[in-house]
Protein backbone atom coordinates (compact mmCIF):
# COMPACT_ATOMS: atom_id res chain seq x y z
CA UNK A 1 0.00 0.00 0.00
CA UNK A 2 1.21 3.55 -1.04
CA UNK A 3 0.72 5.57 2.53
CA UNK A 4 2.32 8.71 0.77
CA UNK A 5 -0.48 8.46 -1.56
CA UNK A 6 -3.38 7.76 0.87
CA UNK A 7 -2.13 10.56 2.89
CA UNK A 8 -2.34 12.68 0.64
CA UNK A 9 -5.99 11.17 -0.71
CA UNK A 10 -7.37 11.77 2.99
CA UNK A 11 -5.64 15.32 3.10
CA UNK A 12 -7.68 16.57 -0.18
CA UNK A 13 -10.65 15.28 1.57
CA UNK A 14 -9.83 17.12 4.68
CA UNK A 15 -9.52 20.12 2.29
CA UNK A 16 -12.91 18.85 0.79
CA UNK A 17 -15.00 19.30 4.17
CA UNK A 18 -13.44 21.95 5.54
CA UNK A 19 -14.80 23.84 2.18
CA UNK A 20 -17.79 22.49 2.86
CA UNK A 21 -17.84 23.40 6.23
CA UNK A 22 -17.35 27.06 5.46
CA UNK A 23 -20.21 27.14 3.48
CA UNK A 24 -22.53 26.23 6.17
CA UNK A 25 -20.59 28.87 8.24
CA UNK A 26 -21.68 31.16 6.00
CA UNK A 27 -25.10 30.33 5.49
CA UNK A 28 -25.46 30.28 9.08
CA UNK A 29 -23.70 33.70 9.22
CA UNK A 30 -20.36 32.97 11.02
CA UNK A 31 -18.56 33.64 8.41
CA UNK A 32 -15.84 31.71 5.85
CA UNK A 33 -12.47 32.02 7.58
CA UNK A 34 -11.33 28.87 8.05
CA UNK A 35 -10.33 27.84 4.61
CA UNK A 36 -6.72 28.79 4.34
CA UNK A 37 -6.50 26.66 7.89
CA UNK A 38 -8.42 23.84 6.16
CA UNK A 39 -5.02 22.10 4.70
CA UNK A 40 -2.28 22.49 6.05
CA UNK A 41 -0.53 19.71 4.66
CA UNK A 42 -1.18 20.73 1.14
CA UNK A 43 0.19 24.02 1.63
CA UNK A 44 3.37 22.68 3.39
CA UNK A 45 3.62 20.06 0.23
CA UNK A 46 3.00 23.59 -2.21
CA UNK A 47 5.50 25.62 -0.57
CA UNK A 48 7.85 22.69 -1.24
CA UNK A 49 7.37 22.64 -4.67
CA UNK A 50 7.69 26.12 -4.92
CA UNK A 51 11.12 26.07 -3.39
CA UNK A 52 12.22 23.12 -5.57
CA UNK A 53 11.32 25.22 -8.71
CA UNK A 54 13.41 27.84 -7.59
CA UNK A 55 16.20 25.95 -7.18
CA UNK A 56 16.62 24.96 -10.60
CA UNK A 57 16.60 28.50 -12.31
CA UNK A 58 19.13 29.23 -9.56
CA UNK A 59 21.95 26.91 -11.13
CA UNK A 60 21.36 28.05 -14.37
CA UNK A 61 21.48 31.80 -13.71
CA UNK A 62 24.43 31.37 -11.71
CA UNK A 63 26.14 29.63 -14.65
CA UNK A 64 24.91 32.16 -17.32
CA UNK A 65 26.99 34.68 -14.76
CA UNK A 66 30.16 33.18 -14.61
CA UNK A 67 30.12 33.06 -18.33
CA UNK A 68 29.18 36.89 -18.82
CA UNK A 69 31.88 37.60 -16.24
CA UNK A 70 34.42 36.29 -19.06
CA UNK A 71 37.07 38.86 -20.09
CA UNK A 72 38.78 38.88 -23.77
CA UNK A 73 41.79 38.68 -21.25
CA UNK A 74 41.11 35.38 -19.80
CA UNK A 75 39.80 34.24 -23.32
CA UNK A 76 43.07 35.07 -24.30
CA UNK A 77 45.44 32.99 -21.11
CA UNK A 78 43.09 30.20 -22.12
CA UNK A 79 43.77 30.27 -26.05
CA UNK A 80 47.51 30.73 -25.56
CA UNK A 81 47.63 27.88 -23.42
CA UNK A 82 45.68 26.09 -26.14
CA UNK A 83 48.51 27.05 -28.97
CA UNK A 84 51.10 25.66 -26.40
CA UNK A 85 49.79 22.24 -25.71
CA UNK A 86 47.92 21.73 -29.25
CA UNK A 87 49.46 24.40 -31.57
CA UNK A 88 48.20 27.47 -33.77
CA UNK A 89 46.63 25.26 -35.82
CA UNK A 90 44.20 23.87 -33.18
CA UNK A 91 44.02 27.55 -31.84
CA UNK A 92 42.28 28.45 -35.06
CA UNK A 93 40.13 25.33 -34.98
CA UNK A 94 38.56 26.88 -31.86
CA UNK A 95 37.85 29.97 -33.32
CA UNK A 96 36.55 29.15 -36.25
CA UNK A 97 33.99 27.11 -34.13
CA UNK A 98 32.24 30.47 -33.15
CA UNK A 99 32.63 32.36 -36.68
CA UNK A 100 36.07 33.87 -36.15
CA UNK A 101 39.16 34.19 -37.37
CA UNK A 102 40.70 36.05 -34.60
CA UNK A 103 40.00 36.79 -30.92
CA UNK A 104 38.95 40.38 -31.42
CA UNK A 105 35.78 38.99 -34.06
CA UNK A 106 34.68 36.94 -31.37
CA UNK A 107 31.56 38.52 -29.60
CA UNK A 108 31.50 38.66 -26.05
CA UNK A 109 28.38 36.68 -25.84
CA UNK A 110 30.42 33.82 -27.13
CA UNK A 111 33.45 33.78 -24.59
CA UNK A 112 32.00 30.88 -23.09
CA UNK A 113 31.22 29.02 -25.41
CA UNK A 114 34.57 29.62 -26.92
CA UNK A 115 36.72 28.71 -23.92
CA UNK A 116 34.36 25.55 -23.57
CA UNK A 117 35.57 24.65 -26.93
CA UNK A 118 39.20 25.07 -26.58
CA UNK A 119 38.99 23.47 -22.90
CA UNK A 120 37.37 20.92 -25.05
CA UNK A 121 40.36 20.71 -27.42
CA UNK A 122 43.31 20.95 -25.15
CA UNK A 123 41.65 17.70 -23.32
CA UNK A 124 40.93 15.84 -26.68
CA UNK A 125 43.37 12.90 -26.89
CA UNK A 126 45.93 12.89 -30.05
CA UNK A 127 46.02 9.54 -32.15
CA UNK A 128 48.76 7.46 -32.05
CA UNK A 129 51.29 8.09 -34.85
CA UNK A 130 52.12 5.38 -37.47
CA UNK A 131 55.20 4.00 -37.52
CA UNK A 132 57.43 5.64 -39.79
CA UNK A 133 57.69 3.42 -43.25
CA UNK A 134 60.75 1.81 -43.45
CA UNK A 135 63.57 3.19 -46.55
CA UNK A 136 63.30 0.53 -48.91
CA UNK A 137 66.71 2.06 -50.71
CA UNK A 138 69.68 3.75 -50.31
CA UNK A 139 68.83 5.84 -53.07
CA UNK A 140 65.75 7.64 -51.69
CA UNK A 141 67.29 8.05 -48.03
CA UNK A 142 69.68 10.54 -49.35
CA UNK A 143 66.81 12.01 -51.54
CA UNK A 144 65.50 13.35 -48.04
CA UNK A 145 68.00 15.53 -47.13
CA UNK A 146 67.95 18.96 -44.71
CA UNK A 147 67.10 22.52 -46.05
CA UNK A 148 69.58 24.27 -48.54
CA UNK A 149 71.23 27.83 -47.80
CA UNK A 150 68.44 28.77 -50.20
CA UNK A 151 66.08 27.67 -48.55
CA UNK A 152 67.10 29.48 -44.97
CA UNK A 153 67.58 32.17 -47.13
CA UNK A 154 64.36 33.25 -48.82
CA UNK A 155 62.53 31.92 -45.21
CA UNK A 156 65.10 34.63 -43.62
CA UNK A 157 64.08 37.31 -46.36
CA UNK A 158 60.52 36.51 -45.54
CA UNK A 159 60.72 37.49 -41.60
CA UNK A 160 63.08 40.37 -42.49
CA UNK A 161 60.28 41.88 -44.21
CA UNK A 162 57.44 41.04 -41.78
CA UNK A 163 59.83 42.19 -38.36
CA UNK A 164 63.26 43.17 -38.97
CA UNK A 165 63.83 43.31 -35.03
CA UNK A 166 62.54 39.54 -34.75
CA UNK A 167 65.23 38.85 -38.20
CA UNK A 168 67.97 40.50 -35.90
CA UNK A 169 66.96 38.73 -32.92
CA UNK A 170 67.51 34.86 -35.02
CA UNK A 171 70.94 36.81 -35.92
CA UNK A 172 71.80 36.99 -33.16
CA UNK A 173 70.38 33.40 -31.57
CA UNK A 174 72.19 31.64 -34.13
CA UNK A 175 75.83 33.82 -33.47
CA UNK A 176 76.10 34.97 -36.98
CA UNK A 177 76.54 38.71 -38.70
CA UNK A 178 74.29 37.53 -41.87
CA UNK A 179 72.10 34.73 -42.60
CA UNK A 180 74.63 33.65 -45.12
CA UNK A 181 77.26 33.06 -42.71
CA UNK A 182 75.46 30.10 -41.05
CA UNK A 183 77.75 26.65 -41.71
CA UNK A 184 75.79 23.96 -43.37
CA UNK A 185 75.58 21.51 -40.42
CA UNK A 186 73.65 24.51 -38.69
CA UNK A 187 71.09 25.09 -41.63
CA UNK A 188 68.24 22.94 -40.12
CA UNK A 189 68.74 24.62 -36.80
CA UNK A 190 69.01 28.23 -38.47
CA UNK A 191 65.18 27.07 -40.81
CA UNK A 192 63.28 26.14 -37.93
CA UNK A 193 64.55 29.84 -35.58
CA UNK A 194 63.39 31.62 -38.70
CA UNK A 195 60.00 29.69 -38.71
CA UNK A 196 59.21 29.77 -35.19
CA UNK A 197 59.69 33.73 -34.81
CA UNK A 198 57.44 33.62 -38.47
CA UNK A 199 54.68 31.40 -36.47
CA UNK A 200 55.15 34.00 -33.52
CA UNK A 201 54.46 36.63 -35.27
CA UNK A 202 51.02 35.10 -36.44
CA UNK A 203 50.15 34.14 -33.18
CA UNK A 204 49.92 37.95 -32.22
CA UNK A 205 47.89 38.55 -35.41
CA UNK A 206 45.38 36.28 -33.95
CA UNK A 207 45.55 37.30 -30.63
Amino acid sequence: MDYEKAAEVCDDIAAAYGKLANIFRSASGEGADGDAEASPASAKRTSKRAAAADTKPTSKKKAAAAEEDLTIDDVRVVLKELVDTKGKDVMVQALESVGAGKLADVDESQYGELVEEAKRLMDEEEPDEAPAPKTRSRSKAKAKKGPTADDVMEKFKELLEADRAQAKAVLKKLKVAKISEVEEDDLADALAAVEAALEGEAEEDLL
